[in-house]
């Protein structure tokens, strides 16, 4: 396991695990094995594909163990990378090849910079295998994907939360406690059940936008404790998140590229987050002049997972994804009554 110990002495070592070889899934039979140009696990098998088109990993102890152990290697190589591109630059001989190899090197070099700090402040959580599922389980098992997933992950919240990243969880009265007023905007608010699938469920309104009472980093903090907040589901880590964005009564006014860049940055390769889909409701007609940006700005991968509803009912159109009206909020059709401000002040009783 990468610790602080393998950190100081310029290496990492991997423990082994020892996998569960009777556990016994009826499900297995029904898939193939799984094959990929990515680093898996061995036992990796995928259900079927859901109405998403999505193929799900199924979970044995067996797959997580060397899931686990994968993912330890892969994080060593990441380390490994920059010392080997180091030695490139000294040995080439065209000086383009040695500034672009340098820039590479310096790159990866860097990638691990926020793990690092994270082992010295806060060992447990990072090596613990709660946390390093949370990467697997998003990447589907793709373990050198979950290895820079996390990565990037630690540089980015050292970055956004300063000293308030290395205690365990980001809760509101420490990693969040200057960013209540943002929170209580309600710009993510997520609901308390979920689709047919597990997945959590987020509300998203871009309507209750005003760039004139936070900042865009206090915004993009609040987006980080809403999402975890989400993955607090173990389905939700498993399957992914749905949004719903209801762009009823929004203007043009409200469209920050800016806002939509950073989030999108922390989307795409960093937070332990699988986004399933975008479920875009009541787009005004303004919308089809940003929407050509806003896919630009998501990236491909996420461009992928966005349905338009323009009917006044989406309700109805939603169904066919496993999201009934008992899981669907008011503002779209549905019977959930959501009360943002109780739900923080809840959570803030209980100390999250």
């Amino acid at each position: 396991m990468i610790t602080a110990r393998s950190i100081a002495k310029g290496s990492f070592g991997a423990s082994p695990a020892t996998p569960d070889h009777n556990h016994d899934n009826p499900h297995h039979r029904e898939t193939a094995v799984h094959r990929s140009d990515h680093v898996t696990p061995p036992s990796l098998r995928k259900l079927p594909p859901d109405y998403y088109g999505q193929s799900h990993p199924i979970e044995s102890d067996q797959l997580i163990c060397e899931g686990l152990d994968l993912l330890e290697e892969e994080l060593s190589k990441l380390g490994n990378d920059g010392r080997n591109r180091a030695d490139t630059v000294c040995t080439s001989s065209n000086k383009h090849t040695k500034d672009t190899t340098h820039e590479e090197s310096s790159e990866e070099s860097c990638l691990l910079d926020g793990i690092k700090l994270a082992l010295r402040e806060c060992p447990r959580y990072v090596e613990s295998r709660d946390h390093r599922l949370l990467f697997l389980r998003c990447e589907m098992y793709n373990c050198d994907l979950a290895a820079k997933r996390m990565a990037k992950y630690w540089n980015r919240r050292t970055a956004l939360f300063e000293d308030d990243s290395f205690s365990s969880d980001l809760t509101l009265d420490r990693a969040l406690r200057d960013d209540g007023n943002t929170l209580h905007v309600g710009f993510m608010r997520l609901l308390p059940g979920t689709d047919g699938a597990g997945r959590s469920i987020m509300m998203v309104e871009a309507s209750r936008l005003d760039s004139t009472t936070y900042s865009r980093d206090s915004m993009v903090r609040a987006v980080w404790y809403m999402m975890h907040a989400a993955l607090e589901s173990e389905t939700a880590q498993q399957h992914g998140i749905i949004a719903l964005v209801n762009m009823k009564d929004v203007s043009v006014r409200q469209f920050d590229k800016e806002l939509i860049s950073k989030i999108a940055d922390s989307l795409k390769g960093c937070l332990p987050v699988r986004l399933s889909a975008i479920h875009i409701c009541h787009p005004p007609v303004v919308f089809a002049m940003i929407f050509p940006l806003i896919k630009l700005l998501l990236g491909p991968r996420l461009r992928k997972r966005i349905r338009l509803y323009s009917r006044r009912n989406a309700l109805s159109e939603l169904e066919a994804f496993g999201l009934s009206s008992d899981t669907v909020p008011t503002e779209l059709g549905g019977n959930v009554v959501l009360d943002h401000d109780a739900w923080l002040d809840q959570r803030k009783r209980s100390g999250k």
